[in-house]
């Protein structure tokens, strides 16, 4: 009886607003609605309000929280939009076939299996049947014939009835988050299809009619079970967007007859080789290949002139083809977790790389060309065996963030003080023994990590460093003596001294100096 009462109560409120959403400006006068229907005590006595709708085009009940809709729904013939979204329905009534002018029905969020009468509705154009756990969906879907937009995603479908190539004005067809382990052919017929999402299913294969949808511009396969991919995935010349995330894929050289991507993604598949075919991709401005096996990249990796990312990570790469500094577009190049001992000279060819990732590789030298990279503002050289950093890298001057954390350095060059844009910098865990007195240059430096390094003394520029608001000086053999240049530093909010030759009278006067500072250090009550 209660479920009755506010579905009556939501058929009242839209008599009152007809709109696809309540406006702010109403909600005054909706509550007072909502309190009024909560009188009544009958849901029969709602019947002739329901009748009185008749000529209703759009009726909104979303997040009503209702579990059942009335056999009364029938008679509003009228309705082109009808939205049941985020309720507690397990069913819809057989009455709902008989709403054949229904332009657009969403029914996502609920739990319902979906009727036959569904291809009643011979007028929908868009379809919303998302989140709904069904696992079969009825052969009559094929009579939806106007059929533009088909959301399915999040079910629990393990096959697609052959019927579904009859909807030939299928523009999107999302089956992401099912249980398809294949396609039926028919699939090849929807070839007014613009975009297919299949992710997150059990699919092994794709049919070799997936070549036929040649107007599809964007097609979502990750998360799946595929081992190849068929030939004919090269007839998809239009497509913009392919994402073939982790599966078990090898890369077929018919990926290079799509020549209108603009975004690849195909991380995740442990694959060994990059076909040279992948320099045809020129319109391509995203490649995403981390997690592979890759040893070595192909010459032609070169001609991808449009490139602005490209993530390498966590594949088992030795050295780079010094085609890469051909990449002149290229603004975010990502190499963590490879086996790089060296880099090559053309990578300073790269003058709008913005972004720079080089952690945990095996590198020991940077090459001088690194002070090409003069748009550079950010650098992770963090877990490599640098012993020291090219003077280059005082050109930087764009440079921002610098990370070369657990690495060997033991000296820092004097030309680190043209980095004048820099805002933090992390040395932790190396082999400093001193700072260059050109440190004190960094006028736009916030943060500063030292720590575990082997620094015996600090320059006296390093209070000229006014912006700074957090150092980091713990594990360092440090005394009294180089405290006072710290002294200067008013913006100081943070300041590590554990693990140093500090003593507790020189943490005391340095309280007394930079009084808005936390300082820790050996002498304090608990250490975090």
């Amino acid at each position: 009886m209660a479920s009755k009462i506010r579905l009556g109560m939501a058929f009242l409120l839209v008599a009152f607003f007809i709109a696809p959403a309540w406006s702010s400006s109403k909600e005054g006068e909706k509550k007072k609605i909502v309190s009024q229907i909560k009188k009544l005590g009958e849901a029969d006595a709602l019947d002739p309000e329901l009748r009185k709708l008749t000529r209703l085009t759009e009726l909104d009940l979303e997040d009503v929280k209702i579990s059942i809709l009335p056999s009364g729904i029938g008679k509003l013939t009228d309705l082109r939009r009808l939205n049941l979204t985020d309720n507690y329905l397990t069913t819809l009534p057989p009455d709902i076939g008989k709403l054949t002018n229904l332009e657009w029905l969403a029914v996502g969020q609920n739990e319902i299996t979906v009727p036959s009468e569904i291809g009643k509705l011979s007028n929908l154009k868009r379809l919303e049947l998302d989140h709904n756990y069904f696992s079969k969906l009825p052969p009559e879907i094929g009579k939806l014939t106007k059929l533009e937009w088909l959301n399915l995603e999040r079910n629990k479908l393990a096959t697609i009835p052959p019927e579904i190539g009859k909807l030939r004005n299928l523009k999107l067809l999302n089956l992401n988050g099912n249980k398809l382990t294949k396609l039926p052919p028919e699939i090849g017929k929807l070839t007014k299809l613009g975009r297919l999402v299949l992710s997150r299913s059990k699919l092994t294969t794709l049919p070799p009619e997936i070549g036929k949808l040649t107007k599809l511009e964007r097609l979502d396969v990750d998360r799946n079970k595929l081992n190849t991919l068929p030939p004919e995935i090269g007839k998809l010349t239009k497509l913009k967007r392919l994402n073939l995330g982790q599966n078990r894929l090898t890369i077929p050289p018919e990926i290079g007859k799509l020549t209108n991507l603009e975004w690849l993604a195909i991380d995740y598949n442990n694959f060994l080789k990059l076909p040279p075919e992948i320099g045809t991709l020129t319109k391509l401005e995203l490649l995403d290949l981390e997690a592979n096996s890759l040893a070595k990249l192909p010459p032609e990796i070169g001609k991808l002139w449009n490139l602005k990312l490209l993530d390498l990570n966590n594949n088992q790469l030795t050295t780079l083809p010094p085609e890469i500094g051909n990449l002149v577009s290229l603004e975010r190049l990502r190499l963590r977790r490879n086996k790089l001992t060296t880099l090559p000279q053309e990578i300073g060819w790269l003058t709008n790389l913005e972004g720079l990732v080089l952690n945990r590789n095996k590198l020991t030298t940077l090459p001088a060309g690194i002070g090409g990279l003069t748009n550079l503002e950010g650098m992770h050289l963090d877990y490599n065996q640098l012993t020291t950093l090219p003077p280059e890298i005082g050109k930087l001057t764009s440079l921002k963030r610098l990370k070369v954390t657990f690495n060997q350095l033991t000296t820092l060059p004097r030309e680190i003080g043209g980095l004048t844009n820099l805002e933090g910098a992390n040395f932790e865990y190396n082999k400093l023994t001193r700072l260059p007195r050109e440190i004190g240059r960094l006028k736009n430096l916030k943060w500063l990590y030292l720590q575990n390094n082997k620094l015996t003394a600090l320059p006296p520029e390093i209070g000229e460093l006014r912006t700074l608001t957090a150092l980091y000086l713990g594990d360092n053999p440090i005394t009294d003596a180089d405290l006072d240049s710290l002294n200067s530093l008013i913006n100081l909010q943070w300041l590590d001294l554990r693990g140093t030759k500090v003593t507790k009278q020189g943490v005391a006067a340095l309280r007394l100096a930079l009084p808005k500072c936390t300082i820790q250090s050996d002498f304090d009550k608990k250490r975090p």
